[in-house]
């Protein structure tokens, strides 16, 4: 079935491209994947998304934000996030984190010499929340050292920290997948993917400087779909092929002389 589809994608680059050949794309194909969805997760850590380190809260009332993209190929049921924290043991009650969706409290936690630190808070986010491109994880603080308020606000040990470690695992359904010309770049760039998007090359094993260029060709053009977290582009020979990964789409580069049609 794999087979199937990169040499058909293989027909496609060269008829968009301008070689000579006789073959004609369908413009649907049959179903690759069985049409019962499939529970898949994948888990990235909060340095993964953002970049960015570490998180501190300072000051009474202080407040972070996490930004979590939603892949619109992805059919998510909820995320599960682990908040790896460290909070000052000077804290007392009431102190509290609150955990906002979207603007919405979902949860909250104690920090006071009840709750150990550094330690780990788990939170469920619910399909209903997770209808948009984008959902926003807004942690507040409530801090306090003492019943001074103005004192609690100019102490610098007053503080959370959120770890980069943090981790957010997504779970989500994939469906019958039909390609569709008309649904390009997919399957070869995710929008709002939360993962670097994966193309693999299968050139020619003759290869030569025509079909070197139409690989710098194709690489041009999906570089101007790809995310800020842009491409990892992998070129294959032919005879390498059952080593690539299941789910990392192919571009099979080819001529017409070449193309295998069994």
């Amino acid at each position: 079935m794999r087979t199937t589809l990169i040499k058909i994608i293989g027909l496609v680059l060269m008829t968009e491209l301008g070689m000579s050949g006789s073959f004609a794309a369908p413009a649907k194909l049959p179903a690759l994947l069985p049409a019962t969805p499939i529970i898949k997760s994948k888990t990235y850590t909060f340095y993964d998304l953002s970049k960015i380190d570490n998180t501190k809260l300072t000051g009474k009332s202080a407040f972070a934000e996490f930004y979590f993209p939603l892949a619109e190929q992805w059919d998510i049921e909820s995320l599960d996030i682990a908040l790896e924290l460290q909070f000052s043991n000077l804290l007392i009650s009431p102190s509290s984190l609150t955990a906002m969706v979207n603007d919405t409290p979902i949860a909250s936690m104690p920090l006071d010499s009840k709750t150990p630190s550094p330690t780990r808070w788990k939170l469920k986010i619910p399909a209903e929340y997770l209808k948009k491109k984008l959902v926003t994880l807004r942690l507040v603080g409530e801090l306090h050292l003492t019943e001074n308020a103005c004192a609690d606000e100019e102490s610098p040990a007053n503080w959370v920290t959120i770890s980069g470690n943090s981790t957010v695992q997504y779970n989500y359904q994939v469906t019958e997948y039909i390609p569709d010309l008309q649904s390009f770049p997919l399957p070869f760039i995710q929008k709002n993917s939360p993962q670097v998007d994966q193309i693999n090359f299968l050139i020619s094993n003759a290869i030569d400087t025509q079909l070197f260029g139409i690989y710098f060709s194709m690489a041009s053009l999906m570089s101007q779909y790809a995310s800020w977290r842009g491409i990892d582009y992998k070129i294959t020979t032919l005879d390498a092929f059952l080593n690539i990964p299941e789910d990392v789409p192919a571009i099979y580069i080819t001529t017409p002389q070449e193309f295998p049609m069994d």
